[in-house]
């Protein structure tokens, strides 16, 4: 589901799209990368589709079920990825195996998406990949971190939160009471 949001001239207008996907599934040759990393933010990609299959997000684009992700374009910029629907982490699914958080495939996508197989099968994209992973490891998954209590910041999009570090001892009160 491709529905175009924020249309200048017509919604029927799907060139920047079909340029995309053609991009994503030319022959892997030496100018590949360099052609896809054009039009695409593919650092952003594979950071997001690493942080999808850290959490066990398989219905999303990227990984299992192919959804759930908004791809947006700017006007002068390269198509980025937009995490959109998470709640079959939280217990929502209504198919599939859940995913564990031991011995699953990192490298999970669906198979019958031969593009992102491409993506996938890039090395310099899979360096990032595995770049985003390794940061999601050692830092944000860190024990420290995901123990801290979330404060939430509200932006005016979304709420969002991020675990800080615990405040720090409190001094003594001097007040005396009655």
């Amino acid at each position: 589901n491709w529905q175009p949001r924020a249309v200048h001239g017509s919604a029927n207008d799907f060139t920047n799209l079909f340029t995309l996907v053609d991009t994503a599934g030319a022959p892997t040759n030496a100018v590949y990368t360099q052609n896809l990393d054009a039009i695409a933010d593919i650092e952003n990609w594979m950071r997001t589709f690493a942080l999808e299959h850290a959490l066990g997000n398989w219905d999303s684009f990227g990984f299992r079920n192919q959804q759930n992700m908004y791809a947006y374009k700017p006007e002068r910029g390269r198509w980025t990825m937009l995490i959109w629907d998470i709640n079959i982490i939280f217990g929502g699914g209504t198919r599939g195996t859940p995913v564990g958080p031991v011995g699953d495939n990192l490298l999970e996508v669906n198979a019958a998406d031969i593009p992102l197989g491409k993506v996938y099968g890039a090395p310099r994209f899979l360096r990032c990949y595995w770049h985003a992973i390794q940061e999601i490891a050692n830092d944000l998954m860190e024990p420290a971190t995901v123990a801290a209590p979330p404060v939430r910041l509200h932006y005016p999009l979304s709420p969002i939160a991020y675990p800080l570090p615990p405040w720090p001892a409190a001094s003594p009160s001097t007040s005396s009471t009655s």
